[in-house]
């Protein structure tokens, strides 16, 4: 959560390619329900493209960005909120992956 991030004492810098404080930014963004993907990518259209040099950074882009998650066929609407632990999987699946879930999903 993004209070967890906020309350870490030590933040990951990925080998010191991020600052603590880009780190936190860039880890709390990861939070964000629908946003988490376009907030992750203008993080590093802004002057930080070379960071993604980085595996660990690399890593963790691509998958944000390519999460399939569970695939299902049939869109699920669910009114238990929240969801309880072992049927999260099944309520969670998506049927393009998670980019397109967020593209279809999100507000516009």
């Amino acid at each position: 959560t993004e209070e967890d991030v906020l309350h870490t004492d030590n933040l990951p810098t990925f080998n010191d390619v991020l600052s603590e404080e880009e780190s936190e930014k860039l880890l709390t963004y990861l939070t964000v329900p629908y946003l988490a993907i376009p907030l992750v990518l203008n993080f590093f259209a802004d002057g930080r493209a070379g960071a993604l040099i980085n595996d660990e950074l690399r890593i963790l882009l691509e998958s944000l960005v390519f999460e399939t998650r569970n695939h299902s066929h049939a869109v699920r609407m669910s009114d238990l909120v929240p969801q309880p632990r072992e049927a999260r999987d099944v309520a969670l699946a998506t049927r393009f992956g998670l980019l397109m879930e967020d593209l279809v999903h999100s507000p516009v």
